[in-house]
């Protein structure tokens, strides 16, 4: 009797067929979508948030400095995490030009790191958004 063959075996003797290739460039146009959209977005409210604080007698005037600085604190919080996807994406998409496996585990390896930072982003969120709850 044969033994099964290990299909998700990591040697060098993957290969990816079509309909993963097809799954894969999907999954790296979104990757550099949201990637790229998260950039503008932080930029572009980081500068809204300061045109605001720096309006006299708006309400963000009188808290700007802590408003900006949460604000900054999110914003270095939120683009590691783009450039892990946005590495992943262009990590990938060469990899799968190329053909090469080694670029593609380096790719995978950015995403598996943005989605670790993410479910610990979100823990931390979670953890807070519950203890506010409670104080109230």
């Amino acid at each position: 009797m044969d033994e099964p063959t290990d299909l998700l075996s990591f040697g060098e003797n993957i290969q990816i067929d079509e309909e993963a290739r097809i799954h894969f460039k999907d999954i790296i146009k979104w990757g550099k979508f949201v990637a790229i959209t998260a950039f503008i977005l932080v930029v572009l409210v980081t500068f809204l948030v300061y045109l605001a604080t720096e309006q006299p007698g708006s309400a963000l005037s009188s808290s700007g400095s802590d408003t900006l600085a949460g604000w900054i604190i999110i914003a270095i919080c939120i683009i590691p995490e783009a450039i892990l996807l946005y590495r992943f994406s262009v990590v990938c998409d060469n990899a799968l030009a190329t053909e090469d496996m080694v670029s593609l585990n380096r790719g995978l390896k950015a995403l598996k790191v943005f989605f670790i930072i993410s479910g610990i982003f979100g823990l931390i969120i979670c953890f807070f958004t519950a203890i506010s709850s409670l104080m109230r």
